[in-house]
This record gives structure tokens, sequence and C-alpha cells, in this order.
């Protein structure tokens, strides 16, 4: 069944009364040839940020479909619960506390969707910005800037996001019916609670199944700063999105028989990075999952990791080593 010419926006949000008004407002001032629907998925908020979307819906009864979970998914289930909701052809999002900052965002995706009908995804740069006093400053520099690429060459940068994701879905265009088809084919990468995000997997099989566009104008503000789902602020909660992430990207790698030097260094380096979270979480459990990791991605153990784990091998010398590091940091904040 063909989809409706329409552009189908989620916004997924919990708990961002103070931003989800000005995300809605960057989505309702886009100008497009086509009509839009926004599908906001309010995944029992504690706070005031139900009330807001409500608010918003009655102003935009034809534009806002405030979908009222009854329970929280988490950002997984949310999001692709809205997406096999979406009605539109295409596909965009925003997440509940960034905002769009190019008015033909939408429009200028659309048309190269509606031009290039072998691409199923197309992507724009984007900038940082405070959330305290709103201060923006430029994201690092994508690693492809060409306009038109072969999918496959985003796969391995898609799975090792160290520095910027290779495709930011915040600033991203979709086509529906190949996101629903990939979902419905490949259950275990979309609807496994083990993983924490869905932009890793969703941006891997699109870029897998066909081209992807690239527009070099920054089309988002991407709000840093304070607690997230990906910047959590206690070493356990870095930890688990650190390996859980990280998961997601060795089963995807696996699926597809992916190795290269790349890919090792992304796992060795991920490997040592829960290492040092469990370290500094003083968290014994912590310390043997990452061993295990490390084991289960196939990461040979280096001097520095030995080290680590020679220190944390019994409480006197972990915590004289925690005492050692904050010395070292105090020092260096001195000098």
């Amino acid at each position: 069944m063909a989809m409706d010419r329409m552009i189908s926006v989620i916004v997924c949000t919990y708990n961002q009364q103070d931003s989800i008004g000005e995300t809605l407002d960057s989505i309702l001032t886009q100008k497009t040839t086509m009509p839009i629907e926004i599908v906001v998925g309010e995944d029992c908020s504690t706070d005031k940020t139900r009330q807001v979307c409500r608010q918003y819906r009655e102003r935009y009864p034809d534009i806002i479909r405030l979908v009222e979970n009854k329970r929280n998914k988490g950002l997984m289930d949310n999001y692709f619960d809205c997406l096999m909701q979406c009605r539109g052809m295409y596909v965009a999002d925003c997440a509940g506390d960034d905002r769009w900052t190019d008015e033909l965002k939408l429009e200028k995706e659309a048309k190269i969707l509606d031009r290039y009908q072998d691409v199923g995804i197309v992507h724009t740069n984007w900038q940082f910005r405070n959330r305290e006093d709103g201060s923006t400053w430029a994201s690092p520099p994508p690693k492809r800037k060409d306009f038109i690429s072969d999918g496959q060459e985003y796969l391995e940068d898609i799975l090792v996001q160290t520095y910027r994701p290779a495709i930011h879905l915040c600033t991203s265009m979709y086509r529906a019916d190949w996101a629903k088809e990939e979902h419905d084919a490949h259950p275990e990468f979309f609807r496994n609670r083990t993983y924490p995000c869905e932009d890793v997997q969703l941006a891997y099989f699109l870029a897998a199944r066909g081209k992807v566009a690239y527009i070099d104008e920054v089309t988002l503000d991407y709000s840093w700063g304070g607690e997230s789902i990906s910047n959590p602020k206690n070493h356990a909660r870095q930890f688990d999105f650190c390996l859980r992430t990280t998961q997601l990207s060795y089963d995807l790698a696996s699926r597809h028989g992916k190795t290269s030097k790349l890919l090792q260094e992304f796992f060795s380096m991920r490997a040592a990075a829960l290492l040092m979270h469990a370290f500094r979480a003083y968290d014994k459990q912590l310390r043997l999952t990452s061993i295990s990791a490390a084991r289960k991605w196939n990461v040979p153990t280096n001097a520095w990791m030995n080290t680590i784990k020679l220190a944390t091998s019994n409480p006197v010398t972990w915590k004289s080593a925690l005492v050692l590091r904050k010395i070292v940091v105090t020092l260096k904040h001195i000098l």
C-alpha cells in the first residue's frame, strides 16, 4: 500500500518540560510543499512534559498526534512504536531537547528523496548548543561530505561512532517504507531491549540497503550539558551505556562479517573505557563485566589495561590508585 504523500516527524520526549515547546515550535515553523504530521511519543514523564504536549495538540490538532504512553517504554520502544504509527512516506525526527535551525530543512531533504529513488536516507551537518546559556559551537567535521555516497561506505563509520555520529538521526529524513521493512525483518536489533538506542541500527540498515545523501549545512542545534541517555553523569550509568552501545556495534559487525583495523581499535578503546569506568566507580562487578566484555569482543590485553587490572585486584591497591588519580587531576587543574 502506497504511503500518503506526507512527511511524518517523530518527537520522543521524557521529562523535557523546559525544552519540548521549543522543539515543537522549530518543527511547526518548517516551510514545506508537502503536509506534515508530528507524532509525539510522551513516555510517562514525571514533570509537566505531558501537559505541555497536550497544549500543543489542542493548538494544532490537525498536525500533532500525541501518543500518551501508559507506561515508560524507554527510548527504543517509544521511537519504533511511533515509527509504526507514522502515515507519511518520509520520516524525520527531532529529540525533545533539540531544535531545528533551518526552516527549509524538511523541504530540502524531501526534494532529494523525491529525485533520487535509490537514496534511503539524507542527513545534514549540525552544531552543539549549551543547555545552560544557549551558546553554540561547531560539531567535529564529518568524515564524509560527498553529496551522494554508496551506503556501504557508511557502515563502518556508523559502527565506530567515537567523536561524532556518522549520521545524526535528528538531522535526517528517510523512507518510511524502507525503515518499516527493515524493522520487521530484524526485530533482534530493533526490539532488543539490551540495546539503549534506536539510531545506530536504523542508520545502519538504511545505509546497507541503499545510498546516503548529505547536505553540508547546519540544520540542528544538538543540546549538550546536563544528564541524558547518551550523557549519564555517574560512572555506573556511563559504564552501562558504553557497554550496551558497543555490544550493538559488535553484534551488527558480526552479523555482516565485518572486520578491520579500525573496528579492532574501536572495540579495544571501548574495552579500556569500560575498565576505567569500573575503576572510577570502585565497583568489583563492573570490573568483572568489563573483563568479560573484552574477551567477548576479542580485545587483546595491553600493558595499560593490565596495569588497571592489577591496581583493581584488591581493595587496598584500588583505593590507593583512586587517591593517586585524584591528586593528579587536582594538580592538573592547578597547573
